[in-house]
């Protein structure tokens, strides 16, 4: 694909990396609906969660480790 001209160029980038985006974002509302069924809970409205899946205030290994810091079902 070629453009001949950079704003045209530009915009090609931005449409890709909207489409990246979205892409994501649709693979991640599919994976939270999986979780929902399994789980009975939505992931994402966890209290206490962390954006890395930690629970908040506690330290990763606390968390991986099934030790009481660990949110439950995970």
């Amino acid at each position: 694909m070629a453009t001949r001209t950079e704003p045209e160029r530009d915009s090609w980038i931005e449409c890709l990396h909207i489409a990246g985006f979205e892409c994501l974002r649709i693979q991640l509302q599919s994976l939270r609906e999986q979780l929902k069924i399994r789980t009975g809970r939505d992931p994402i409205q966890l209290g206490g969660l962390a954006v890395d899946g930690t629970a908040s205030g506690k330290n990763r290994a606390d968390h991986l480790s099934g030790k009481p810091g660990n949110v439950e079902g995970f």
